[in-house]
C-alpha cells in the first residue's frame, strides 16, 4: 500500500521509518517531513483540500496522522467518505487531547484517576491562595506541550494566568490542578474502540533545562523502559486510567 505520514517532527521520522520496513509498504510520503525524512511533500498537514488531491493523484491507500491538530480540525472525518483510511481518532475523540478542560470534565464523570482541579477564575483564585501557589496552570487548548506551568509559589502562579491570556488571549481557557509529585509516566496505546494495545511505558523529559527547571516543553527526549513500571504498577495504572477511558 502506498502511505502518508503526516508531520514534521522526530515522532514522524521515526514512524515512517519503522512503516518502511514492512513488505505491506510500497511507496511513503511524509507531509511535509523534514530534513531527515525522504519524499517529503510540502503541503501544511491542515490543508485538508490539498492533502485529498494529492493523495487520489497518488493513490494513497493510507493516511497515518502524527500531529494533533489535524485530528483536532477533523482530518479523519474529511476523509470518511473516501476509500483513503486514517489512522487516528475522529474529531469528536481528539477533545480528550485538544481540550484539556474536556478531558478532566471527562475523566470526572467517568472515575478516570486525575489531579483534583478547578475551573473557574474565582476557584482557581481560592487554589491558587489555598495552596500558597503550589499548583499546576494549564492552558486548556493545544500549545505543542508548552501550556503546563509548575509552580512553586503565588507569584509563578498568577504569572501564569497572565502569560496564558497574552499568548492566546484574554478569553483564552485554562484550569488549575493539584501539584503532584513523584515520576513522570507516559503510557500510550491503539485502540480500534474495543480493544486496546499499549506500548512500552516510557518516560518524557519534559523541563527545558537539567534538574527538573525552566520552564515545560514538548517534550527534550524520551526514553524506555522505565525500571519502576512494573507489572503491578501497570495493572494499576490499567484498571483505574485506560480501561475506564476506553469503556
Amino acid at each position: 500500500m502506498n502511505i502518508a505520514v503526516l508531520g514534521s517532527g522526530g515522532r514522524e521520522h521515526a514512524i515512517a521509518w519503522k512503516l518502511a520496513e514492512s513488505k505491506s509498504a510500497n511507496k511513503i510520503y511524509v507531509i511535509p517531513g523534514n530534513g531527515g525524512t525522504k519524499h517529503n511533500v510540502s503541503i501544511n498537514p491542515t490543508d485538508f483540500d490539498k492533502i485529498k488531491d494529492f493523495c487520489i493523484r497518488n493513490n494513497i491507500d493510507l493516511i497515518f496522522v502524527g500531529p494533533e491538530q489535524p485530528l483536532a480540525e477533523g482530518i479523519t472525518d474529511y476523509f470518511s467518505d473516501t476509500e483513503i483510511l486514517v489512522f487516528g481518532p475522529d474529531k469528536n475523540a481528539a477533545r480528550l487531547e485538544s481540550s484539556k478542560i474536556f478531558a478532566k470534565e471527562f475523566m470526572k464523570k467517568y472515575n478516570v484517576a486525575t489531579a483534583e482541579f478547578e475551573l473557574s477564575p474565582e476557584k482557581i483564585n481560592g487554589l491558587i491562595e489555598k495552596t500558597n501557589g503550589k499548583c499546576v496552570i494549564k492552558y486548556s487548548g493545544l500549545a505543542g506541550g508548552k501550556g503546563v506551568f509548575v509552580c512553586s509559589n503565588k507569584e509563578e502562579a498568577y504569572s501564569a494566568i497572565d502569560e496564558i491570556k497574552e499568548k492566546y488571549g484574554k478569553n483564552a481557557e485554562y484550569y488549575a490542578e493539584e501539584l503532584l509529585i513523584g515520576q513522570e509516566l507516559s503510557i500510550l496505546g491503539i485502540t480500534d474502540g474495543s480493544t486496546i494495545k499499549l506500548f512500552m511505558p516510557s518516560q518524557d523529559h519534559k523541563q527545558l533545562l537539567n534538574g527538573d527547571k525552566g520552564p515545560n516543553t514538548g517534550g527534550m527526549g524520551a526514553y524506555t523502559p522505565v525500571e519502576f513500571c512494573d507489572i503491578d504498577l501497570l495493572k494499576e495504572i490499567t484498571k483505574k486510567v485506560i480501561m475506564p477511558t476506553l469503556n
